[in-house]
């Protein structure tokens, strides 16, 4: 066909600009790609709640080696007085919550000391029920199955405490949070 691109590029001056300028802009052009390619490099608000009651000054992290201890390197802010949060980090992670003397339960007002909850990536609450799944790799609807909760009840997503929550869904899952963080403080009174 008669069309020839380096005639085009010639014309536009787009080969022939000074060696620093191509190589100055090739270097932030693959640094920017790469940026936007890569799960791992961006980073997102991501927002949430940590429910057992909702924990009021919780202190939640992105774990990024998985070691279930909060890095330098790895983002975390302290909950509010509802549980919720705000955090950015790179995408892709999951949460961690550690909760210490401080931590309380803003439905019971009392403190919650030494727990560690998890929730699988992409959740919007971090909870025992999440913990459970993130531990075992089970799906929302096995751990349905297993805890008697509803069939329709999204675990990852189900905050009993906000004010749209259905009030038998959140009787339920607040049930079962305080049976399973029962037995989470049993078995860590008996290992300490």
């Amino acid at each position: 066909m008669g069309f020839d691109l380096s005639e085009t590029l010639k014309t536009k001056n787009l080969f022939f600009q000074p060696a620093t300028s191509r190589i100055g802009f090739s270097i932030l052009s693959l640094v920017g790609l790469s940026a936007c390619r890569s799960p791992f490099l961006q980073s997102v608000d991501a927002e949430g709640a940590v429910i057992k009651g909702p924990l009021d000054n919780a202190f939640v992290f992105y774990d990024y080696n998985f070691n279930g201890i909060w890095d330098s390197n790895e983002p975390f802010t302290k909950t509010e007085a509802d549980g919720s949060f705000v955090l950015n980090g790179r995408r892709g992670y999951s949460f961690t919550v550690r909760t210490d003397e401080t931590t309380i339960d803003s439905s019971s007002g009392e403190a919650i000391p030494d727990i560690m909850l998890k929730a699988p990536s992409g959740s919007g609450v971090v909870t025992p029920t999440t913990t459970i799944m993130e531990e075992t790799g089970l799906d929302g609807a096995s751990v349905n199955a297993v805890l008697g909760l509803p069939a329709d009840l999204d675990p990852t997503q189900f905050n009993p405490f906000s004010e749209d929550a259905d009030p038998e869904m959140a009787l339920a899952a607040e049930k079962v949070a305080h049976q399973v963080m029962t037995t989470v403080t049993a078995i860590s009174s008996a290992v300490e």
